[in-house]
């Protein structure tokens, strides 16, 4: 059995031509190192954790133009599957933009979660994203690739440290909230 990572992610544009934004982001990202599914509420890249979170950060700095409020709510998780996939690293160069969010962390089976989830805020105050703390998790701010960057980090040290887990994240930019 080899251990791959699947996302599901949903974006929400508020534009009147959010489903243009959307499509035109989907097609414009190199899927080459993941399995993708598109249907009509949601993707889906299944493939090594380090690809499929490029490919998850590729896809937002696609879709945003740096105007319109976008939202993108994604599920992360390990899978076990019996055959090999393509594990070619993949680099995302992508435009640098704030970005606003969450990311909740739910070890499953595991007693002693809530420490775990205190060491992953600390991992996030760390490294200066950290907002304030939240059910399962933490607020973040700040940079997308630093924000990525730590995605990766936790999503691999839990990967070593628990057996099944589920991580969301939520993001944000350009939200007219932060305006007022």
């Amino acid at each position: 059995m080899r251990k791959i990572t699947s996302c599901r992610f949903s974006l929400s544009v508020m534009s009147d031509n959010y489903k243009e934004m959307i499509l035109d982001a989907l097609s414009q990202v190199d899927t080459v190192t993941v399995a993708s599914s598109t249907d009509l509420l949601s993707t889906t890249y299944i493939g090594d954790y380090q690809n499929v979170i490029n490919t998850l950060q590729a896809v937002f700095s696609a879709v945003n133009d740096d105007k319109t409020h976008i939202t993108m709510e994604s599920t992360l998780s390990p899978e076990n599957i019996p055959q090999e996939i393509t594990t070619s690293s993949t680099t995302t160069a992508t435009q640098n933009f704030v970005v606003h969010g969450k990311i909740a962390i739910y070890p499953l089976g595991d007693p002693d979660y809530q420490d775990y989830i205190d060491y992953l805020i600390e991992l996030g105050q760390n490294c200066g994203l950290y907002q304030k703390s939240s059910q399962y998790g933490f607020e973040f701010c700040g940079d997308i690739a630093r924000l990525f960057k730590l995605i990766r980090k936790i999503y691999r040290l839990t990967e070593t440290e628990v057996n099944d887990f589920v991580i969301q994240l939520s993001l944000s930019v350009n939200s007219p909230s932060l305006k007022s």
